[in-house]
């Protein structure tokens, strides 16, 4: 459900007072080593600013991010978490990001026109950038063209929407090799080992089904590093209150534009990545909340196990 939007209100209702006296230093802080207890003052204070906050118009909401010098960029649903995650950390002592670095995936795949959920499709573009959370900064990324096998000659339609030539796919290595390269990748930063690390991506479809699938075509393991991830479309949705959007929709709700080009796996993850920076900035607390069902390389193997068996 949307915000109540009150922007009808009469400028004159507007009373910036209550903003006053709810710093740091004149609310006392409070979070136990244990569980929160929201009985205590401060939630108490915390959620009547809360509820003034859902009551403020967008030039409301404007001018008070404007005197806090806080961004007033986006859309309404946006400045109201702003203002209230400014107003929570505060005063309650505001959990941590758990990872040092994040890295954002975003695959194009061989396709046609014409969907076919039989249609058997390869991982031809293998983006990874990393975002240092500390810094909250780009700092790096991997990029590389992946050849495919089953259907080694791209679709007009492939070409057209992802702007991967024949000659880039036919020059590139099998994905094999490529995973292999992003494997060393990771191991040069030292992720998930000396830093906590992290996959992120837009939605479930480029774990559970693209790279599922590709690890199924080549017959090799699906990386461990890659079971678990961080869906950037639910936690939007979740954290802002609004229903689940594209990469364009995330943009815009903070007033940002796409860079690049669309369906450029690379430029889509800097664009995934430059939303996962925005909600972290407002404080949203990033967590893995999705994970790999069904491994398709473990369920080939069983099969070959039980034919085997069969056969002997």
């Amino acid at each position: 459900m949307e915000p109540k939007d009150c922007s009808d209100k009469n400028e004159t209702d507007y009373d910036p007072s209550w903003l006053k006296g709810t710093s740091a230093e004149k609310l006392l802080k409070y979070e136990s080593s244990s569980q929160k207890n929201f009985s205590h003052p401060v939630y108490k204070k915390l959620s009547k600013i809360n509820g003034k906050i859902n009551d403020m118009s967008l030039e409301n909401l404007i001018d008070s991010l404007n005197e806090l010098k806080l961004d007033s960029r986006g859309k309404k649903e946006v400045l109201v978490k702003r203002l209230k995650s400014y107003y929570k950390e505060s005063n309650v002592q505001a959990a941590k990001c758990k990872f040092d670095f994040i890295g954002v995936i975003d695959f194009e795949a061989t396709c046609t026109e014409v969907q076919n959920k039989n249609y058997p499709h390869e991982i031809i573009e293998f983006p990874v950038v990393l975002i240092d959370m500390k810094t909250l900064t780009i700092v790096d990324h991997f990029s590389s063209y992946c050849k495919p096998i089953i259907n080694p000659k791209l679709s007009g339609f492939c070409t057209q929407l992802t702007g991967i030539t024949q000659d880039k796919v036919d020059e590139a290595e099998d994905f094999k090799s490529v995973l292999k390269k992003v494997d060393e990748w990771i191991e040069a930063h030292e992720l998930g080992n000396k830093f906590k690390f992290a996959i992120a991506t837009d939605g479930p479809w480029d774990m559970q089904n693209f790279l599922n699938l590709q690890c199924s075509h080549s017959s090799i393991p699906y990386p461990r590093w890659a079971k678990k991830w961080i869906d950037v479309r639910k936690l939007f949705s979740n954290w802002l209150g609004v229903r689940r959007c594209n990469i364009g929709k995330m943009l815009a709700y903070y007033d940002l534009e796409f860079e690049g080009n669309l369906h450029c796996g690379l430029d889509d993850a800097r664009n995934i990545a430059r939303i996962l920076i925005c909600l972290a900035k407002d404080g949203c607390e990033i967590n893995v909340n999705d994970h790999l069902k069904n491994c398709l390389t473990q369920i080939n193997k069983k099969s070959e196990e039980t034919t085997l068996e069969q056969t002997l």
